[in-house]
């Protein structure tokens, strides 16, 4: 076997090629384990070369977007932009990774169906033992629920704050809608009209109409105000049943939405988004994100978004009606629902003053129902009752709107005549009352007749302040039943 001498320049060739292939093997070998550790990491990772060439990504990231690592070896990140992020980030993250320095950032990516999901990311630049950029390494943790309870959070805070800072919630609506417009959901969903649809009474139409619109488009509130929406059961049955209407395309509706379709191309409306809206658990109207100048790209967090709108609008509907409702039982009679002595005071003072200012006469009228014990006495308090509801029904059938019929309590009752002319007008007035409360009342088919007696003062003649107007009215009152009742005076 022939000897290789160790001064033979030809005998270094094997040892060379064994120390380049041990070299390729031990970097391969070295590669192997690198991608091994990153499938570890519990985050999406994702390694370019330095043009952003995807070169690998670990089973996380296939997780998170839905890309097969086929479809996006070789492609570049971008497949992932939501164009939810300025292109100024982009332009200084590059020029920060490929200055050698680390960036961190947040990003709204779009995963492959569409659907779009909030990130952290950490991206590095990779060196070679010669300080060069080989590689890019970026870590991105998926944050997309911790994001939409910010979100969340925020917008309640607004609209917290909204309906704390305004006097009314008729004041508070236009508010929250102009925020949905002009705030991040309006922006993410390219909205163009907002709307809020109220339909609290059964006939059909629009209680009132509330509208926010981007500049240059124009308002289409009388629309609303006068169609009648048992035209559209489609719309309305999945409104009442809690449904979100999203219409991507309004030219592509079902036919059995043909009259909405209609209502909607009328109002150039390209697609919409619908919301309930529940007041006490009834459907109390609906809020509607319209897009006249392009299409709608709405996502499942902005319906999450914007069902909490709703949801805080219909509570805001709730506590106005509660604070309605209080504010009604404050100033009027349980029973009668006529005004009570407090409303009847603050009429009153009304009542001179715009006499005072058009050179006119106001009149006061105090009335009791004469026999009233006797039927409470023979029939019952609660007949005695009815009769008072049917007696106050009949006692403003004989004055105008704009006069007042008050229930100071028991069967005593207080009528403000305004801006009359001459005493025979609140004559003429007592006259009316005399003669419909005399007619007999029919009560569970029992007939009861009663009579009333009535005392009149007028401003200014009687008096020129509230307190001497119904004192000069009592006192007549007395006059007017000591003489007999069934009187006026």
């Amino acid at each position: 076997m022939p000897c290789i001498s160790s001064n033979n320049p030809d005998s270094e060739r094997p040892k060379q090629f064994v120390a380049t292939q041990s070299a390729v093997t031990g970097r391969k070998d070295k590669r192997i384990m690198f991608y091994t550790l990153i499938e570890q990491i519990p985050c999406a990772v994702i390694v370019t070369d330095i043009k952003g060439t995807i070169e690998y990504v670990n089973s996380q990231f296939t997780e998170l977007t839905g890309y097969t690592r086929e479809e996006v070896t070789g492609a570049n990140p971008r497949i992932l932009k939501s164009g939810r992020t300025a292109p100024e980030e982009y332009k200084h993250l590059w020029e920060t990774i490929t200055s050698g320095k680390k960036w961190k950032g947040v990003f709204c990516n779009k995963k492959k169906d569409g659907s779009f999901y909030w990130e952290k990311a950490s991206i590095s630049p990779l060196m070679n033992e010669e300080g060069m950029i080989t590689h890019f390494f970026a870590i991105k943790e998926d944050i997309t629920i911790q994001k939409q309870n910010e979100q969340r959070h925020e917008i309640l805070y607004i609209l917290s704050n909204i309906l704390m800072e305004s006097v009314s919630v008729d004041e508070a609506i236009p508010k929250i809608l102009q925020t949905i417009g002009e705030g991040e959901i309006g922006r993410q969903i390219g909205v163009d009209r907002v709307c809020l649809v109220l339909s609290g009474t059964n006939n059909g139409m629009a209680d009132n109409v509330y509208e926010w619109c981007n500049e240059g488009i124009p308002s289409q509130r009388r629309r609303f105000m006068d169609v009648s929406f048992f035209a559209f059961t489609w719309w309305m049955k999945h409104l009442r049943a809690g449904d979100v209407i999203h219409i991507p395309q309004v030219c592509r509706m079902p036919k059995e939405a043909a009259a909405e379709q209609e209502f909607l191309i009328k109002r150039e409306v390209k697609s919409v988004l619908s919301f309930p809206v529940f007041a006490d658990k009834d459907s109390f109207g609906f809020i509607s994100c319209e897009n006249i100048l392009n299409g709608c790209s709405c996502k499942e967090q902005d319906i999450m978004l914007l069902r909490i709108v709703s949801e805080i609008i219909g509570n805001a509907i709730v506590r106005k009606r509660s604070e309605a409702c209080i504010q009604h039982m404050a100033y009027h009679d349980a029973l009668t629902n006529l005004p009570n002595r407090n409303l009847f005071r603050a009429r009153l003072e009304m009542a001179i003053l715009q006499a005072k200012r058009n050179k006119k006469m106001a009149a006061v009228m105090a009335l009791d129902l004469d026999g009233f014990k006797a039927v409470n006495d023979s029939f019952g308090h609660h007949m005695g009752d009815l009769l008072l509801k049917e007696a106050a029904v009949r006692m403003k059938e004989c004055v105008r709107e704009c006069d007042t019929v008050a229930r100071f309590g028991g069967d005593e009752f207080m009528v403000i005549l305004t801006n009359i002319n001459h005493r025979e007008d609140a004559n003429h007035v007592a006259k009316k009352l005399l003669g419909l409360l005399s007619q007999k009342f029919l009560i569970n088919n029992d007939k009861i007749g009663i009579t009333v007696s009535i005392g009149i003062s007028l401003y200014p003649a009687d008096g020129n302040d509230m307190e001497d107007l119904i004192k000069k009215a009592d006192n007549a009152l007395y006059c007017s039943k000591k003489e007999g009742k069934n009187t006026h005076r």
